[in-house]
């Protein structure tokens, strides 16, 4: 039961992520106060409606795939009444000179969850076109969940922010 709830709310977050979220939510952390990453009920209404769209199985091991769905079809039914709130736990960190702002999620769970945020559009392709196919990620317009260990992604943000500083550099060269 418990390792369905961590997957319940590592997919809440990843369908709330790739619906209506905004930059400002997650730079003020609000994200983690939005009824669909906290309210159990709406939790499994995204994840459920989601479902496909999203591919959500990829985040879930292979051999728990039917027994999780059918999980969260019982929970749905069970709390169609009544509800609880699950709050997600994350410790906001950043390195500002290497470009770096991110929450590490469910900081005392494995595997490691991160998002990413504050990475501009040219980071975003910069990183996605480097990342190893071993790695679950998740990308938006201004920000990467990513599951796995941090030295990948923060060796790719690094290179993407001094790439970023070079062309600026470049630019106002160019215009003197």
């Amino acid at each position: 039961m418990d390792k369905y709830v961590k997957s319940l709310k590592k997919l809440s977050l990843i369908a709330t992520l790739a619906s209506t979220t905004t930059e400002s939510s997650i730079l003020s952390g609000s994200i983690f106060t939005d009824t669909r990453v906290s309210l159990y009920s709406r939790m499994l209404e995204i994840i459920k409606k989601k479902q496909f769209s999203l591919e959500l199985d990829r985040f879930i091991p292979t051999q728990e795939r039917p027994e999780f769905w059918v999980w969260v079809d019982n929970q749905i039914e069970e709390y169609m009444y009544k509800d609880m709130y699950l709050t997600p736990s994350y410790v906001n960190k950043s390195n500002p000179i290497l470009g770096l702002h991110w929450y590490q999620l469910e900081p005392h769970w494995n595997p490691h969850q991160y998002l990413y945020y504050n990475l501009s559009p040219d980071k975003i392709n910069f990183i996605l076109q480097r990342i190893p196919f071993n790695v679950r990620y998740v990308p938006g317009k201004f920000y990467m969940y990513w599951e796995a260990e941090p030295n990948i992604i923060v060796d790719l943000i690094t290179r993407a922010h001094k790439r970023e500083i070079k062309n600026e550099q470049q630019k106002k060269t160019g215009i003197s």
